[in-house]
Formats: C-alpha cells, structure tokens, sequence
C-alpha cells in the first residue's frame, strides 16, 4: 500500500480544543442547558454507537444500507470518483458498498476518512485494508465543525459522503451553514453523498433512540465521563438518567440527561472553580436528531448552494440519501 493505515493526519492539536471548555461552561449556563453533541462521541461512545446500529429499534443504519444495496452502482455511475471522501467517518460500514461498486465498474478510488476518534479511523482503516489490498487510505482526525477548511486539495472527481443523517443533530441554521461550507470546498466536477431521516411514526422514532438493551442509555451517560476524564468535572454519574423523546412541533428527537436529585457538577480548570447547580428532574440536552420532510428538505438545499443529481428512498419510506452537486453560480 501507498498509504500506512496507521498514519493520522491531526487537524488540530487537540481535538477537544481549548474552547470547548468554554462551549460546555455557556451550554450549562443557560435556562435550557445543553452539551457539546461531539463529546458523545469519543472513543467509548464510539462503540456503543456502533452497537446501538445493531439493535432491532434502531431503523435508520439497515435502511440506509439496504438504500446502499440496491443502488451503490448507480450512485458510483453517476458520480465515477477518483476519491470517496466521508467525514465522520465512524465504522465505515456503508461506505464499503461503495467501494464494491467502484471495483466492480473498474475503478480504484483512493478512501480518504474524518473523524474526531483515531480508535474509530484505525478500525475503519484495518477493515478497508483487509478488503481493499491495494486501496490507497488518507486518515484525518478532526471535527468536521470546524476542521473542513484544513483539509489539502486533490485532483480529481471526489466523491464527498456524510452518511447517517449526521445533519440531524445540527439545528436548521447550523446545517445550512455546514452545507455551503461543503458547498463550498466542493469543486463543480465533484458530488457529495448525504443521508436524511425522514418523519415518521412517533412510536417508531421514539423506540429508536430508547432500545431494550438499553445501549443508547449507556452512550448518553458515558458524556459524563467525558466530563470527567477531560475536563476535570467532579459529580455522581448515578444520579443521572437517560431521556429519549420526539417533538413532533419540531420534527426533531431529543436527547437528555436527567438530573434524578437536586447536585451540582464542579469543574476546576487554571486554579479555578466553576460550579453547576441542577435541580431535580432539570434536564440537560445532548443529541437532537431532526427528521426530515419535502419542504424542510428542499429550503436546507436551496439555501446552501447544492441541488440535488438523484434521490434514493427505502420502500417504507423511513431514510432518503441524496447524491448533490454544487449549484452553478
């Protein structure tokens, strides 16, 4: 191989930089507090995402991959890549399918991978070079947030893919915002891949985000031990619980930590002290995952510059990916 799996390329210094501190002090701070959605997502929480796609309540990951199934080799046609770039890349697992389709049409992209976990890029890379043994890897460790701009440019058509409908934990303005920022980077020539959640059965919803086994409670607790392996926080994390529910008026699930007794969270950072107060039952929001309609669909794509090349929804008509491209000026 040309490229070692192994080899990062750090976007930043830290991936918890230094001002998501700050981030975490205004989100407590306020009347309906809230958490950084990212820090779910380190190298535990990782994991346990990848075990609540595996759970029977959690539709969207094997509806977007039967999407996958059915029409890789389409969406590879139209789009012939030189390089499939996804950012938060996670497992990987989708991305596989199309990877198959670029060997089956004689193609050999080169897989270029983001993400704010190195675990979870490390395991995806060893996946795609057991697969792939000529494959060329770029493994990138960063928050698409705020590290796109970072990236280096390449030649050729790249193929940009944001699976999962990830764009639903951003609020409408954020994922316009992170869209013409994709709309930006892309070049005419390239296309990007994005899967979107659709509205649905409230009870399906609702069943997703709170499984049997309980998984999807463990990866919102474990942001309490991101708190406090990263940022010092002293509190009880058996005084919390997980909380789950749709809100329809919004289109949008919500995710929760309770505060089952009246504590406070201290944290301590350069010889200071910064404390918490929580009532009892006072909830602190850490995923919202929106689902999404026609109209809410079309305004995203009309204001962030992509129009859509082709849509590609589930016979139930639970999960859509669409294959964009970057509207001419």
């Amino acid at each position: 191989m040309s490229n070692q799996p192994n080899k990062i390329v750090e976007l930043s210094n830290n991936v918890y930089q230094t001002d998501v501190f700050d981030e975490i002090m205004v989100g407590l701070s306020k009347a309906n507090k809230n958490l950084p959605t990212k820090l779910l997502y380190d190298t535990t929480g990782s994991k346990l995402f990848d075990r609540i796609c595996e759970t029977k309540e959690y539709y969207p990951t094997r509806t977007e991959e039967g999407i996958f199934d059915s029409y890789a080799m389409d969406i590879i046609r139209e789009s012939s890549p030189s390089e499939i770039f996804e950012i938060g890349s996670g497992s990987s697992r989708k991305t596989n399918k199309l990877i198959d389709a670029c060997f089956d049409l004689n193609l050999n992209p080169i897989y270029s991978a983001m993400d704010i976990s190195s675990k979870a890029l490390l395991m995806s890379a060893k996946k795609m070079e057991t697969s792939y043994k000529n494959i060329k890897l770029n493994l990138f460790l960063g928050d698409y947030n705020t590290d796109l701009n970072k990236l280096p440019c390449s030649a050729g058509n790249k193929l940009y893919a944001f699976l999962g409908s990830t764009i639903g934990n951003f609020k409408n303005l954020d994922a316009i915002e992170f869209l013409k920022n994709i709309s930006n980077f892309m070049d005419h020539k390239d296309f990007f891949l994005l899967g979107l959640d659709r509205v649905k059965e409230t009870d399906i919803i609702d069943a997703a985000y709170n499984d049997s086994e309980g998984i999807t409670k463990d990866f919102n607790l474990n942001i309490l031990d991101v708190l406090k392996k990263q940022f010092n926080a002293k509190l009880d994390k058996n005084n919390f619980s997980h909380l789950a529910k749709y809100n329809e008026k919004l289109s949008q699930l919500e995710m929760f930590l309770l505060s089952n007794v009246k504590q406070d969270i201290i944290f301590k950072k350069d010889n200071k002290t910064f404390k918490v107060c929580l009532e009892k039952e006072e909830k602190i929001l850490t995923e919202i995952s929106q689902k999404f309609n026609k109209d809410k669909i079309n305004n995203m794509f009309s204001n962030s510059g992509l129009i859509t090349e082709k849509e590609y929804t589930s016979k139930n008509k639970y999960f859509s990916v669409f294959l964009l491209k970057k509207k001419l000026s």
